[in-house]
């Protein structure tokens, strides 16, 4: 169930309602946890294939040689361990919608076999040469800028401009902080319906404080957090001590005017420290730590994408490599 009145979500809404009875393909982008498997399953049961399956596949959740049996199946012996036929998921998807998420972490040579599945209506068992014809609409989705995949050989473009006829982008969570609200009681209904319990309010600390963390993991993030909470609730409102946060961001603030000054009170605790410890040549080896743990930060909130640090620290591209060497970082 999608969740939300907020501008961005009231479009997102709108454009599902138009193309929900087309047999266009869709590709959804947003960032990890902001709903898009929510948004494929509500165009799938608004559309003339609702009565039909809806199949879903993760692209990222299996090796690349399963990744091809899940996908089309394959033949008794086609490899070690098939030892019987079996039906892959555009065949078991026959008449309805099939929704490949994380799409753009799709090998290549994989890539090659789906664009002709969508080109020619038909999939090829592993280990046969037969063509067994499909009808099936297809929804994808990824986190991954698709456009850079292509410039650095990742991904096709013939498959791109296949899958894109129609381009949802969801808003991440802290992009549409108005429906904080709305779903948090959402998400305190279900976790207290579970127990048979009356769903806990949120205190306004409370709610101040969500409105004041960064949601990294999106609307996800924000349920796990919250059905946490009720776990550990004994009364009828959620207080902050009930937030459980990553300890990363163990303290967020509450308001966004005080960020600038718990950041500057950090860095001079850390140089404090290196002060009182004698560290020898401090300034190279403040420097070294803050650029090394800022790229290392970045590099794993951007899936190790270079290109996207180097424009989010506003670095060259050249500069981003050379430096995840010289540290080490992956």
């Amino acid at each position: 169930m999608l969740v939300g009145t907020s501008k961005p979500m009231m479009e997102v809404a709108k454009l599902i309602g138009c193309i929900a009875r087309s047999d266009d393909a869709v590709l959804i982008l947003g960032e990890t946890g902001t709903g898009k498997e929510l948004v494929a399953r509500a165009i799938h049961s608004r559309s003339p294939r609702k009565s039909k399956p809806f199949v879903a596949l993760n692209c990222t959740a299996i090796n690349e040689n399963l990744l091809e049996s899940e996908l089309f199946g394959h033949e008794q012996g086609a490899f070690t361990g098939a030892d019987k036929l079996r039906k892959g998921k555009f065949e078991y998807a026959n008449g309805g919608t099939i929704f490949l998420d994380e799409i753009g972490d799709m090998p290549l040579p994989l890539q090659a076999r789906l664009l002709r599945v969508l080109e020619y209506q038909q999939v090829e068992r592993v280990g046969s040469n037969e063509a067994i014809k499909v009808n099936v609409r297809l929804l994808s989705a990824t986190h991954r800028d698709l456009e850079t995949a292509i410039q650095e050989g990742t991904f096709r473009r013939d498959l791109f401009h296949r899958l894109n006829r129609v381009t949802i982008r969801l808003p991440a969570l802290r992009e549409r902080l108005s429906d904080l609200p709305e779903l948090a009681r959402y998400f305190l209904a279900r976790a207290a319906g579970g127990d048979g319990r009356k769903a806990p309010a949120l205190a306004d600390s409370t709610l101040e404080r969500l409105r004041g963390y960064s949601w990294p993991g999106n609307v996800r993030e924000m349920q796990n957090i919250l059905y946490r909470a009720v776990r550990v609730c004994r009364g009828p409102r959620i207080l902050p001590n009930h937030l459980d946060f990553p300890a990363d961001d163990a303290s967020p603030s509450a308001a966004r005017s005080d960020e600038g000054d718990d950041v500057l009170a950090a860095l001079r605790q850390a140089i404090l420290h290196a002060w009182n410890s004698d560290q020898p040549k401090l300034w190279s080896f403040l420097h070294d730590r803050l650029e090394r743990e800022l790229l290392a930060f970045a590099l794993d909130r951007l899936d190790g994408n270079q290109t996207k640090v180097a424009e989010r620290l506003d670095m060259a591209r050249n500069t981003v490599i050379k430096r995840t060497q010289e540290y080490g970082l992956k």
